[in-house]
Order: structure tokens, then sequence, then C-alpha cells
């Protein structure tokens, strides 16, 4: 539980899946961002593990402190869901978080 209410699926980080075969390697709450370097920008390929029946918002921030929705109402799609944001981090980071509603 986050101090603004929300349940987090996942923040920023790392874990195991593999596109090429389609299986997904995330566990539930495990949560997966790949980043790819566009000019100035970013574009974020993020993943997680999803629970049949539930939505998922996605959202960004560039320190931490406020949050802004990217993805909303993203219907579960299992094993793995993934949301692409394009987006220029005006001090070159880029936080997500996965929140289940």
């Amino acid at each position: 539980m986050q101090p603004d209410g929300k349940i987090v699926v996942g923040g920023w980080g790392a874990s195991l899946s593999c596109r090429r075969c389609g299986n997904s390697y995330l566990k539930t709450g495990q949560f997966n961002v790949v980043r790819n370097t566009v000019g100035s920008g970013f574009i974020s390929t993020i993943s997680w593990a999803s629970v049949p029946g539930r939505l998922y918002s996605v959202e960004r921030s560039f320190e931490m402190n406020s949050w802004l929705t990217v993805a909303d109402n993203v219907q579960a799609t299992a094993p793995l869901n993934t949301v692409t944001d394009q987006v220029v981090p005006p001090n070159g980071k880029v936080f997500y978080r996965v929140v289940a509603k």
C-alpha cells in the first residue's frame, strides 16, 4: 500500500520474461521495464504478471512524488500485460508503477 492509498503491483525494476517463446516467467507482483533511448527521450515497455478479471493502471513519475496515469483500466491479459510509454524525462530518469484496481 502506497501513502496515496494505492495498491501497487510493482515499481521500476527487472524480472525474467521470455518474449520469443510467448511465455512469461514473471510471477504475480513482479514487474519488468525495458527502456530504449530514442533521440532525447525514452520508449519504455512496462510488463507485469496479471490476474484474470483485474483492472490495472500504469503510472509515471520523474521524482516519485507525484504520479501521472499513462494507461488506465487496462484489462488483464494473463499471463502478461504490456504497456508502452514514450517520454522525454526532464532529469533523465523516469519511474513507473503498476496499480491494481
